[in-house]
C-alpha cells in the first residue's frame, strides 16, 4: 500500500441538494442550509445547498410545501403585493 502525500489527498465532494425554486431556496437558507453552488442553466438559476443530512433536508422541504411556519403564506402575500405594485404602475402609464 502506497502512502499519499498531502498534495494527493482530495476532499470528498459534498452532496448538494439543488432547486430552481427561489422560495424554497430562501426557506432552506433561513433554516440554516449553506449555499454550496449557484449555476445557470437555460436562463434559470439553480441553487445548490450542502446536503449533510438527507433525511432532515427531505423533512424541511416537506415542511416548506406543507406551509409549516407560514413561509408560503408570506411568499404568496409578497407576490400579491408585487402584482399590485405592477398594476398601479401600469394604470399610471395608461
Amino acid at each position: 500500500m502506497s502512502e499519499q502525500t498531502p498534495e494527493e489527498v482530495k476532499p470528498a465532494p459534498q452532496a448538494l441538494f439543488q432547486t430552481k425554486d427561489i422560495n424554497l431556496a430562501a426557506y432552506l437558507k433561513m433554516e440554516g442550509y449553506l449555499v454550496g453552488d449557484l449555476t445557470e442553466q437555460n436562463g434559470k438559476v439553480i441553487f445548490g445547498f450542502v446536503d449533510k443530512d438527507r433525511n432532515k433536508r427531505q423533512a424541511d422541504v416537506q415542511d416548506f410545501y406543507n406551509n409549516k411556519g407560514g413561509f408560503l403564506a408570506y411568499t404568496n402575500a409578497w407576490k400579491d403585493f408585487k402584482s399590485m405594485v405592477y398594476n398601479v404602475k401600469k394604470d399610471k402609464e395608461s
